[in-house]
């Protein structure tokens, strides 16, 4: 069911990839070959273009593996306790999940790397979407990646099991009307995990568009990848391979601001479309946001809402002093 290459890392192909999964109804468990400790994987197959695995790891050594998908496919992974590392072919980016993070991954017929450190409980959940309504949905929703190419967004830290997730891990799925609960549970799950998002626009304020270069689209995608860590100047500028003095003004041209402006209120409007719902406190949305601590987000959101995180939410919306 798997292969392990001369360098230590287990590769799994497309074909080896579908022996995970399911032949019918219920769920399916699956253990690789590991000369020291186990990894575990509950497969479950929702619909023709979703499926669901639960990844349970206890490792003394580091585990590393090489997942060849052979087609576009969409990733919700949910860091569930300890931690895991993924990246990509055409990358040397490393994206480190977490217990209580959301990711998601997209993958344009490319291959995932994933690299567990040694652990006793690494836990981890993927919902997969490989439609073409999945896909629409995210290109309307994150227009920044309009380049070709596998990406990664983290879309939240410090969550609980989500009530989406544990009823979708929960589902029997024995039956046509399971999965059809466990496919609505699923487009529900994503929606929710991309709704805060907020909508990318290249328009100037004047009667014409620009359309960033792919350089710019590199800068964007690195920095909204990680609110809380994002790269320095230097290391953004090294990603769109121009000086930063020259990022900057790039910056200015297209939106009318500096690189960390830009994401200073990326991340308030970030925060403004969290603050709709009452699904996280302000402290929790501060933390989600990237900002260091709830004042100073609170601070800032006033400066630029001229009302407190607080009074938007009451107000839904709507500033009090409009």
């Amino acid at each position: 069911m798997e292969k392990n290459t001369s360098n230590g890392i287990i590769q799994i192909n497309r074909k080896r990839l579908d022996g995970f999964l399911p032949q019918s109804e219920g769920w399916l468990e699956k253990s690789l070959s590991l000369s020291k400790g186990e990894a575990r994987f509950r497969t479950g197959y929702i619909s023709s273009d979703i499926s669901i695995v639960r990844s349970h790891c206890v490792l003394p050594d580091d585990y590393r593996s090489v997942i060849e998908y052979g087609q576009d496919v969409n990733i919700l992974a949910f860091g569930l306790s300890g931690s895991g590392i993924f990246s990509f072919d055409n990358s040397g980016r490393k994206y480190l999940v977490q217990e209580g993070d959301i990711w998601l991954f997209r993958l344009e017929n490319n291959a995932m790397h994933r690299h567990t450190p040694a652990q006793n409980n690494a836990v981890m959940a993927a919902v997969k979407f490989t439609s073409e309504q999945a896909k629409v949905a995210l290109d309307s929703v994150v227009g920044a990646w309009v380049e070709p190419g596998s990406r990664a967004l983290r879309l939240a830290q410090g969550i609980r099991d989500s009530e989406y997730l544990s009823s979708i891990l929960g589902n029997p799925l024995l039956s046509p009307l399971d999965r059809l609960m466990a496919e609505g549970d699923s487009l529900s799950l994503l929606a929710r995990s991309l709704s805060p998002i907020p909508q990318m626009t290249w328009n100037l304020g004047t009667q014409r568009e620009m359309t960033p270069s792919v350089d710019l689209m590199r800068v964007i995608d690195a920095l909204i990848s990680d609110l809380t860590h994002p790269p320095s100047l230097e290391e953004l500028a090294e990603i769109g391979r121009m000086s930063h003095t020259k990022l900057n003004r790039i910056f200015r041209k297209t939106y009318g601001k500096t690189v960390f402006a830009w994401l200073r209120d990326y991340r308030l409007d970030l925060a403004q479309n969290y603050l709709l719902s009452d699904r996280e406190s302000v402290t929790e949305i501060a933390f989600l946001c990237g900002f260091s601590s709830s004042s100073h987000f609170a601070a800032q959101f006033k400066e630029k809402f001229a009302c407190s995180p607080k009074e938007y939410r009451e107000n839904r919306g709507m500033s009090p002093f409009a």
